[in-house]
């Protein structure tokens, strides 16, 4: 586990193991201004939960946002690919993390914290709702 990167408890029910954020879809990244200013990426993964609830049994991705919160820097590199797959890293120093986001969406953010969570079924383009 991680000092600066979290998981929502109910993605660590549902997978066996923290999963691989590799080749995921970037639906977005919205900069919030609040008390602080964050980014919220959501994104679509391929990689279905081994333990999913029932009531998800018609689904086969699953939806996340990862927040990344108290914004040190952005470096956007390239947006607009949305059909082109995301790998998605987290490396941590000693008083922050970077989030690196390659292929499609091409940013690194550096931040004090990021939150992984938001977690929606979705079946091929159609989001739970």
């Amino acid at each position: 586990m991680s000092d600066k990167v979290y998981y929502d408890p109910f993605l660590l029910q549902i997978y066996n193991k923290v999963p691989s954020f590799d080749a995921v879809r970037v639906i977005s990244m919205d900069f919030q201004c609040r008390n602080f200013v964050f980014i919220n990426v959501k994104c679509v993964m391929k990689e279905f939960p081994q333990n999913p609830p029932r009531h998800w049994a018609n689904f086969n991705q699953l939806a996340f946002t990862i927040s990344i919160q108290t914004l040190r820097s952005v470096d956007v590199r390239r947006v607009g690919m949305y059909d082109i797959p995301s790998d998605i890293r987290f490396l941590e120093h000693d008083d922050c993390v970077d989030v690196h986001v390659i292929g499609g969406v091409e940013a690194v953010v550096r931040a004090n914290d990021v939150f992984v969570g938001d977690l929606k079924p979705y079946a091929d383009g159609n989001p739970y709702r």
